[in-house]
């Protein structure tokens, strides 16, 4: 009995070590970015990157935490607190912004410290009247961010807020440049198209962005820092002319009608107007301010038919046509390389280009003949990508009758576009590395510690078919991979605290490409690079160039 006590004794023994040899243990502790000072109460979570159950654990009083008996393999790292970002950087090891941890059987990763960014704090007043004016309650405010896409520049709505006496608080901003625009409230007197005192015509509470300019080519923009409480934003609504729009669509299932404000050809969704179309087709739009338009009609699923380019000056607008039609997507596919996938097996990706956040995705999928067709598409800017459920394809080229289509941005916005000629080559590759960190002696790390870095490829030529950029997580220990790449020649770069769509605009990386290291992959390739890190003020002088 001793005997088989001491045996299995031994082996819970033997067993408890194995398992500390297979398994790996993770320490460290989370602190203020700003101030240095621990986060206690934070939520610490490990996921992984590919399936499994994460792990949870929450900081002490020192900020302290840590995981023990931990699966080997690749997580992401997460925190949550109020009042922070839940983007954590990682300033441990040198790998500033190390978002991915790769954790090997029996390591014990230690002393990482995890840098949580406050976050800023904003308030201000919205009013209406001459003079400081009285406060319109439950005013909508709607808070910006100019962001980029492959065809250029574009505004995202990031919050809304309101309030009962005319103030609004926003205390959920990542830090970044914003702009504010404030509108008449959702119901309510003030919503209302009202006769003019003098007979002159209609008058309505206009929207205003800050600081109190008509229309956004005015508007100035609000950089808030981490942990910064900015004050005194004050938007002052005004009584202005407005008039109608009136005119007939056609086209099945058209529901309504809508005006969206427009920046030349980039609609800024949060100033629209919309009316009913009525059962003879008519419809009637009041309380259109003077600015340039686009016109659209709407049907259950989302816009139908070509949107029209409208300038409302100082009369109602009589007489629109507006079409309900979507256009039609016609293409021919046909697959180069040795051991290609059955026609069947691959599809066209169309994606609108009006930036990632509001990014809508078409499969298209590719018949046994090579056709691939699409009755009903909404006139819209797409990029083009091509797939395989056996993987490994990507976009050759892309022809229009004899000739290239000429960029990488298919403009259907005019009507159904001609029947094009795709090739669908065979053979991606992967471009790995490192992130080359700069000799300290030679002066100071060109990005603050515990940025969020990442590695970005990006073709040094655009064209139909290829990807803007491409994006990879750096691991604990500066390393990256980009998978499924079209063979080509491109940049890498290692760069920190800009946004995604930055790096589809080809004019900033035209201002940027310097700070690349130049890659070009053959067909199945598999290239190693270093990737320097781009200098945060080179990345801002290019940024303000552009702006």
């Amino acid at each position: 009995m001793a005997r088989g006590h001491s045996v299995r004794t031994v082996l819970l023994i033997f067993a408890t070590v194995l398992t500390g040899w297979t398994q790996a243990q993770f320490s460290g502790r989370v602190t203020n970015s700003i101030t240095g000072l621990p986060v206690a109460k934070a939520t610490v979570r490990l996921a992984p990157v590919a399936g499994r159950a994460g792990y949870v654990r929450t900081s002490g009083a020192a900020g302290e935490f840590r995981f023990e008996g931990i699966s080997p393999g690749d997580y992401r790292l997460g925190m949550e607190r109020r009042g922070f970002s839940p983007v954590v950087h990682s300033a441990g090891k040198g790998v500033p912004g190390g978002s991915v941890i790769h954790l090997t059987a029996g390591q014990n990763l230690a002393d990482l410290d995890l840098l949580a960014t406050p976050l800023p704090i904003v308030t201000g007043t919205v009013t209406e009247g001459p003079g400081e004016g009285e406060p319109v309650p439950r005013a909508i405010i709607e808070i910006l961010a100019q962001r980029w896409s492959i065809a250029g520049r574009w505004y995202e709505e990031i919050d809304t807020a309101a309030n009962d006496q005319g103030q609004f608080r926003a205390p959920e901003l990542e830090p970044g440049r914003y702009y504010f625009y404030a509108r008449r409230p959702d119901e309510g007197p003030l919503t209302e198209v009202v006769k003019d005192a003098s007979g002159k015509g209609e008058v309505c509470l206009a929207g205003v962005y800050y600081p109190n300019a008509p229309s956004i080519e005015g508007a100035s923009a609000v950089e808030v820092r981490a942990g910064q409480e900015v004050t005194g934003i004050g938007l002052r609504l005004a009584w202005s002319p407005c008039f109608h729009a009136r005119g007939r669509t056609t086209g099945p299932d058209v529901e309504e009608v809508q005006m969206i404000r427009r920046r030349q050809d980039t609609p800024l969704p949060w100033e629209s107007r919309e009316a009913d179309r009525a059962t003879d087709g008519t419809f009637d739009i009041p309380g259109v301010v003077a600015g340039d338009y686009l016109v659209s009609a709407i049907g259950h699923r989302g816009p139908k038919g070509p949107a029209q380019e409208v300038t409302v000056e100082s009369r109602d607008l009589e007489g629109l046509a507006v079409s309900g039609e979507n256009v039609s997507f016609n293409a021919r596919v046909q697959v180069e390389g040795d051991g290609a996938p059955p026609l069947s097996s691959v599809y066209l990706l169309l994606e609108t280009v009006t930036g990632p956040g509001n990014a809508r995705f078409t499969t298209v999928p590719v018949q046994p003949d090579g056709t691939a067709r699409l009755g009903r598409i909404t006139p819209a800017r797409y990029t083009l990508a091509a797939g395989s459920s056996q993987g490994g394809v990507y976009v050759k080229s892309v022809k229009a009758g004899p000739e290239e289509w000429p960029s990488p941005v298919l403009d259907f916005r005019g009507g159904s576009p001609p029947e094009l000629e795709i090739v669908v080559g065979l053979g991606t590759g992967q471009v790995q590395g490192t992130v080359q960190w700069p000799d300290p002696s030679e002066g100071a790390v060109p990005v603050a510690a515990g940025d969020a870095m990442r590695a970005v490829l990006v073709p040094q030529e655009s064209r139909a078919g290829i990807r803007g950029a491409w994006f990879a997580e750096l691991d604990q220990n500066g390393a990256f991979t980009f998978s499924e790449i079209p063979p080509g020649k491109y940049f890498v770069f290692a760069a920190a605290n800009l946004e995604e769509a930055l790096w589809m605009n080809r004019e900033f990386i035209g201002l940027v490409q310097g700070s690349g290291a130049p890659v070009d992959l053959p067909e199945k390739g598999n290239v190693q690079v270093e990737a320097p890190v781009l200098p945060a003020a080179v990345a801002q002088r290019a940024m303000e160039s552009i702006r």
